[in-house]
């Protein structure tokens, strides 16, 4: 409502027009255009452009108002994640998204099976493992019987034992022993000790004697049990415990090694255990042999072709058993003999000279073929034996009488090549005769068997005299220590009276020696000249020293190798003059003879050819032109490279090569200064010098002419088409507008455009026109024009601001998000305008 105040009137009247009455349209007419034109001019909020390319980055007005943005969080379980963010309302304070983040709670599943354990199953070997046990090596041979073998037994059929039983006595020291149990009793063969033609035998010494306790030639049945036995040594002869239980050890290992062609022994046995028991009641030693349990005998043996069965004493697998004869310095009066095997026996008279006897408990033997069954008690005279009837030999099987006699034992030594075994000395005595002869003497053999000694027989100029090794004996040859400590012993005790006149050979020493083995290899060579990679004399000799070693020709040419030997060497050129070693980094040809001579004097020769060529290495260069801002490198201006044979470079690279060659290059300016190639650039234009130099890889120098590099200012085209030259020194210069310089300003690289936004479409409100009291103008200053001057073509007016797109374009700044225009100026402009146009219609009609 409006109210209009009157001068001429006293009182103030109120006047109510109605606009909907007859003749007041032009009225409403106006007011309705005053009203659409400000419902045109309604202020609008600027918003952000919405970003299409799905970017989730927040954009930030310049105003500092940041655009809320929908986050969708990924949670790590099963079902999607569920957003809880409220919508992010448009207010001129930063809004804050609410969406709590979604929370993984997806725990991991844990897995019903239990993890499988990787437990190591440790698999129990029911089998016990095979004990290795090595085969002791008799030093002494085995005689060779002089007689033919005894004629082989035939076999006998095993009685079957009803309950065999066995008794449990005593040894010598009261320790209790239980007899070997066996389900049946095997038939014996070669069941005696063989003397061959012997028929005296020593006083006073020790030697071995062989036996054969298992032999199944004469078995049928297989496994058969392997049986005890027992040893029980003629009148006068005696043995230690400790060499009986050696023997039987080294018996046992002789036996496991005996096998078939599939590898298995033809008796299975592990252990042999010794007993000594009290002597017989004529004084004689007894031992007993307990076989393990388990033993047998598993198939009859063959013979060495393995076509046939293996028969015969000598044919056998022996036990070889250290005894010693009777003494003669004894008191009382001296054994003249000694009874070997049981001569002339008849079935059922005791063979009280036999050796060997089979265990069988309480069984019974079938008798026949030479062998009988007896009363352990009836052989032993006493009742400590672990078997109640053993069983022996009672026929002539080659029982001997054996005679005592005195001797004296020839200590010998022979000498042997090394790797053939051949024979140089052999068997040759070397004690001097003050030194007593007679068994059981002892003494130290290094006091006899010197190096200089053994040198003395051999050829100094066939043998090499330091290789003289010790080995033993001639049968098992293993290098080792010369015993400090020895006795006088005959080898073997079955001799026969036509040796008795003459020494009885005792111990044998067996030495090995390697023979000279010096040679020289002497091959010829070519080079090519420089101080380095030259000539060396070890290029072209080589060869093995007298030992066998390899020659080292450096060492033997200094002197160092006295014990071997030295290298003299002989270099002449190709007109006979002797040169020096150094001289070979000459071009020419020339003739070196080696000469070595060993420790013994002993002389070798080989000569060698050395060719010596001049060097063809080369270094071409070319000068060079390039544009300012090229890439460049030395090897640039290198045309051709050889090495010091004249093979071909194709990739030229500076500093040192695998081969030891060196390209080096310097690098000065115009003004002579050095320039580091390292840090060179070749954007400055200017004139450089370079000069290359090459060492080959033998030391030679070559330096080429010197080159020119030109790098040349680069032509950068100006606005109208002409090409002007820069020569700033710069890659990227700065023009100075005080300056009348030719320098040209290069443009900054142009950055890329942002990605224009699709604007967002206007929402058409219905506004309704409010009442408007009249105030006074006040001037609002746009937002971002405070404090700054209006840019050129834009008034400032007061109120809301209308902003057009071209105006748009000249701003510094867009409208900010949330930013609004008041343009009420305007507005209140148009409004007044339409009332004008009311008034002066309204004037028309009255």
């Amino acid at each position: 409502m409006n109210i209009r105040k009157f001068e001429d009137h006293s009182q103030t009247t109120k006047l109510h027009f109605k606009l909907y009455k007859a003749g007041k349209l032009w009225l409403v007419g106006a007011i309705a255009s005053g009203v659409l034109v400000a419902g045109l001019s309604v202020s609008t909020t600027a918003n952000a452009a919405t970003n299409e390319d799905g970017d989730d980055a927040a954009e930030v007005a310049d105003s500092g108002t940041v655009t809320a943005k929908s986050v969708k969080l990924v949670t790590s379980s099963a079902a999607p994640a569920t957003s809880t963010a409220e919508p992010a309302h448009s207010v001129a304070a930063p809004a804050t998204p609410t969406a709590e983040p979604a929370h993984s709670v997806a725990s991991p599943a844990p897995s019903a099976a239990e993890p499988a354990h990787s437990v190591a199953s440790l698999a129990s070997s029911a089998a016990e493992p095979a004990h290795s046990v090595a085969s002791l090596g008799s030093s002494v041979a085995e005689p060779t019987p002089a007689f033919a073998a005894p004629m082989a037994l035939s076999a006998i059929a095993p009685l079957p034992a009803s309950d065999p039983t066995i008794q449990t006595d005593s040894d010598s020291d009261g320790k209790p022993i239980a007899g070997t149990t066996i389900s049946t009793v095997p038939s014996l063969g070669n069941f005696y000790v063989n003397v061959g033609d012997s028929n005296v035998i020593p006083y006073d010494s020790k030697a071995y004697v062989g036996l054969v306790p298992y032999d199944a030639e004469n078995m049928n049945t297989f496994p058969q049990d392997v049986f005890g036995f027992y040893v029980v040594l003629p009148a006068s002869i005696t043995a230690k415990l400790t060499d009986v239980q050696d023997a039987a050890d080294a018996y046992v290992s002789a036996l496991k090694a005996d096998v078939d062609s599939d590898g298995k022994p033809y008796v299975s046995i592990d252990t042999l255990k010794v007993y000594r028991l009290e002597n017989t009641k004529d004084g004689r030693y007894v031992f007993y042999f307990q076989p393990n349990k388990g033993a047998s005998f598993q198939k009859k043996p063959l013979n060495s072709t393995g076509t046939d069965k293996r028969t015969g004493y000598g044919s056998q697998v022996h036990m070889y058993t250290l005894v010693s004869t009777a003494n003669s310095d004894d008191e009382g009066p001296e054994p003249t003999s000694v009874v070997i095997n049981n001569p002339n026996g008849k079935n059922g008279e005791i063979p009280t000279s036999d050796i060997l006897f089979m265990g069988i408990g309480d069984q019974t033997y079938p008798g026949g073929n030479d062998y009988q069954a007896y009363s352990a008690t009836d052989i032993s005279g006493t009742s400590d034996w672990p078997d109640d009837n053993v069983v022996g030999i009672y026929a002539d099987n080659g029982a001997k009488t054996l005679t005592y006699v005195n001797i004296s034992i020839a200590e010998k030594y022979t000498i042997r090549v090394a790797d053939t075994n051949a024979t140089i000395i052999g068997n040759t005595k070397f004690l001097p005769d003050s030194v007593s002869t007679k068994p059981g003497t002892t003494y130290n053999p290094s006091d006899y068997l010197t190096h200089a000694f053994l040198s003395s027989k051999l050829s100094h100029s066939a043998y090499w005299y330091p290789s003289i090794q010790y080995v033993g004996n001639s049968t098992n040859p293993t290098p080792q220590t010369l015993p400090d400590t020895v006795t006088l012993e005959p080898s073997k005790l079955d001799m026969t009276d036509s040796t008795t006149g003459s020494d009885i050979t005792g111990n044998i020493f067996t030495f090995q020696v390697s023979r000279i083995k010096t040679k020289l290899s002497a091959t010829n060579a070519t080079y090519y000249a420089g101080t380095t990679n030259a000539w060396k004399p070890e290029d072209t000799l080589g060869g093995t020293a007298p030992d066998g070693t390899e020659l080292d020709v450096a060492q033997a040419i200094k002197g160092n190798t006295p014990t071997l030997g030295s290298i003299v060497m002989t270099i002449t050129d190709q007109n006979g003059k002797t040169v020096q070693t150094t001289e070979l980094n000459i071009s020419g040809t020339y003739t070196v003879t080696y000469k070595y001579d060993d420790a013994q004097g002993n002389t070798s020769s080989a000569t060698s050819t050395i060719t010596v060529k001049p060097a063809a290495s080369t270094l071409t260069v070319a000068d060079q032109a390039i544009t300012a801002g090229t890439k460049w490198t030395p090897t640039d201006a290198i045309t051709g490279q050889t090495a010091v044979d004249g093979t071909a470079i194709t990739t030229p690279s500076m500093g040192t090569a695998a081969d030891g060659s060196k390209l080096a290059v310097t690098i000065t300016d115009s003004d002579n200064n050095t320039i580091d190639p390292a840090t060179f650039d070749a954007s400055t234009p200017g004139t450089y010098t370079l000069t290359y130099t090459y060492t080959d890889a033998n030391g030679n120098v070559v330096t080429p002419d010197a080159v020119t590099l030109t790098v040349n200012p680069r032509s950068i085209p100006d606005n109208g088409g002409n090409t002007t030259t820069g020569n700033t020194g710069t890659d990227n210069p700065a023009t100075d507008p005080g300056s009348t310089g030719t320098g040209t300003t290069k443009p900054g690289k142009p950055t890329m455009p942002s990605k224009p936004t699709t604007p967002t479409k206007p929402i058409l409100k219905a506004v309704h026109a409010p009442q408007v009291t009249p105030v006074p103008k006040q001037l609002v200053e746009h937002p971002m024009a405070k404090g700054t001057a209006p840019a050129k073509g834009v008034q400032p007016t007061g109120g809301h601001a209308m902003t057009t797109v071209g105006q748009l374009a000249k701003n510094d700044t867009l409208p900010q998000t949330g930013e609004q225009n008041t343009p009420w100026l305007t507005e209140l402009g148009l409004v007044l305008l339409a009332l004008s146009q009311t008034l002066v219609v309204r004037r028309k009609q009255d």
